[in-house]
């Protein structure tokens, strides 16, 4: 069944080519620039906020766990606190890897196609045609 609806999307909307050149003009529309800055940004904030709102947070718990003074409550906030710092940590290097990894095949490539999604992701290195570009905007 599930082929079925398959065969019948591609025969509904076909499967087009899609090649560099047609990922490069999309990338570098002026319309979608701000699009673009957009994403970069969100990206950005998630891998800078939410590390900092999960410290907080087990930072909270471990003080509330503190004040009780209990020796149960303050091993549950202990654990809690470094569950958190552990995952703050996840999510921050995660996605400074991925910037990272599409930084590196932006550069050893030069393909339109890294250049795009390393636009998108936030971790490509300025060239001065995108500078250009975010400085008439």
């Amino acid at each position: 069944m599930k082929y079925i609806y398959l065969l019948l999307f591609v025969c509904l909307f076909g499967i087009n080519n899609v090649s560099a050149d047609t990922v490069g003009e999309f990338c570098n529309n002026e319309n979608l620039i701000p699009f673009i800055q957009i994403v970069s940004i969100i990206i950005n904030a998630i891998k800078i906020g939410v590390p900092i709102i999960l410290i907080v947070l087990g930072m909270i718990d471990m003080g509330k766990a503190v004040a009780s003074q209990k020796e149960d409550d303050i091993k549950k906030g202990q654990k809690t606190l470094l569950s958190r710092c552990l995952n703050a940590g996840i999510v921050f290097f995660i996605i400074a890897i991925v910037q990272l990894i599409m930084n590196i095949l932006n550069n050893v490539t030069g393909d339109s196609v890294w250049d795009c999604v390393c636009k998108f992701v936030g971790g490509c290195s300025t060239n001065v045609e995108t500078s250009n570009n975010l400085q008439s905007l």
